[in-house]
C-alpha cells in the first residue's frame, strides 16, 4: 500500500500546491519518505528495505509518481497559458479589438484545466493507492 500525502499544508497556485508530496510505507516498513528522496536514492531505498527482510513494489511507485509529476506539469503549463490569454484578451478590448478567438481559446483551456483538477481531487479522495 502506498499512501500519498504532504507535510504542510496546501499553498501555491498548483493542484499539489508547494507541498512536498511524501510516500507512506508504513504497511510494509513503517517510514515515511518523501516521494523526491525515492526518486533520488532509488537504489538506497531498495538496498535498505532489502535488508529489512520487506519488499516493496517500486515500480509501481514510479509509475504512480510519474504520472503524478507530468500531471501537474501540464496543469501549470495550461494556467500559464490561461493567464496570457486572458492578459491578451484584456489588451484587445483596451485597443477596442475582437478577441472572440482568443475567448475561445480561453474556454478551452478552462475546460481542460478543470479535467485536471477533478483527476487530482479524485486522487486526494483516494490517496491510498494498493499496489
Amino acid at each position: 500500500m502506498l499512501e500519498w500525502g504532504s507535510n504542510q499544508a496546501h499553498h501555491g497556485d498548483t493542484p499539489a500546491g508547494r507541498q512536498v508530496s511524501v510516500v507512506k510505507i508504513s504497511f510494509w516498513i513503517g517510514m515515511m519518505l518523501e516521494a523526491k528522496y525515492i526518486r533520488d536514492h532509488l537504489d538506497e531505498v531498495q538496498e535498505r528495505i532489502a535488508l529489512r527482510g520487506q519488499s516493496f513494489p517500486f515500480d509501481r511507485f514510479i509509475s504512480i509518481d510519474g504520472e503524478r509529476r507530468k500531471t501537474i506539469q501540464e496543469w501549470e503549463r495550461l494556467r500559464a497559458l490561461q493567464n496570457k490569454v486572458s492578459d491578451d484578451v484584456s489588451k484587445r478590448k483596451r485597443e477596442k479589438q475582437d478577441a472572440s478567438e482568443l475567448l475561445a481559446e480561453m474556454k478551452k483551456v478552462s475546460q481542460e484545466l478543470k479535467e485536471l483538477d477533478v483527476w487530482f481531487r479524485k486522487r486526494r479522495k483516494f490517496s491510498t493507492i494498493y499496489c
